[in-house]
């Protein structure tokens, strides 16, 4: 772990060896902290580095990004975004500090600001992950066909990763454009006993939302509650989409209620019912 945040930081700064060992014990203990999940420890360590005057310029964004991310965990996010137009005004085109200022700009509320960051991103670096995330933040501002877009270019990127298409199947069924026959014919062989293909075999109409929850009930204990969160957002999403808006609603509420928190289902579903009526 704490090689590959090195890694991570430091490999544009090439200080991942002895100058890096030698010269920033500020810096080493912050990372160090971060690796140990001591965020308060790795905030102030990042702090008292970014305080030195000894501290190679080059390092200097590094250790913006660092202090970030241990802001990010512990949700201070607009301290976040300080940190990241720091490090940004030094390197533009790093996209690992966009993404994470989109994250930054989207835990505020910014959107359009989000959306602006992982645009940049894409141009530097297209991923089926940043197409998904920018089919996120316009999904969560209304904007269902773009989102779809995104979503679509997602499973054409990555096809075998299921979850791309459930979430392109919710936005075109948002944007009126969903056709269960057509879209079946671009998925993957899947199983509908093997998570999360029970939800899309009922997206597809083969499946009962009982069949739903009954997969997820069989599921490893280890898995059971996060299984029961995504039918709940899933199955609540899709009744919402068809004009069943008490009962999507519910449902929602108990994702936003019971999802873990590092779960996009749950922040979705909270995005979902502050927009629902």
């Amino acid at each position: 772990m704490k090689n590959l945040f090195c890694v991570v930081l430091l490999a544009a700064a090439g200080l991942c060896g002895s100058a890096y060992a030698a010269a920033y014990d500020d810096f080493a203990r912050a990372l160090s902290a971060y690796n140990q999940g001591n965020i308060e420890a790795a905030i102030a360590g990042f702090s008292s580095a970014l305080a030195d005057g000894d501290l190679s310029v080059k390092l200097r964004p590094a250790a913006h990004i660092g202090r970030a991310k241990a802001y990010l965990r512990k949700s201070s996010c607009a301290d976040a975004v300080t940190d990241l137009s720091a490090a940004l005004a030094v390197q533009p085109r790093d996209a690992t500090a966009l993404v994470l200022r989109a994250s930054a700009y989207s835990c505020v509320g910014k959107m359009a600001d989000a959306e602006t960051d992982v645009d940049a991103a894409l141009e530097i670096a297209p991923d089926a992950t940043l197409y998904f995330d920018r089919g996120r933040l316009r999904w969560t501002r209304g904007q269902f066909s773009d989102a779809a877009a995104d979503f679509a270019q997602t499973t054409r990127l990555n096809p075998s990763w299921l979850y791309g298409a459930l979430w392109l199947a919710d936005a075109e069924r948002r944007s009126h454009a969903f056709d269960a026959k057509a879209f079946g014919k671009t998925l993957p062989d899947f199983s509908s006993r093997e998570w999360p293909g029970p939800i899309l075999a009922y997206y597809l109409g083969e499946r009962s939302s009982d069949d739903v929850y009954s997969a997820a009930a069989r599921a490893d204990a280890s898995v059971k509650a996060s299984q029961k969160c995504e039918a709940d957002y899933y199955i609540g999403e899709w009744q919402v989409a068809q004009g069943n808006a008490a009962d999507g609603k519910r449902l929602l509420q108990s994702a936003a209620d019971n999802c873990p928190h590092n779960f996009v289902e749950f922040t979705a579903a909270q995005a979902e019912l502050k927009r629902a009526p």
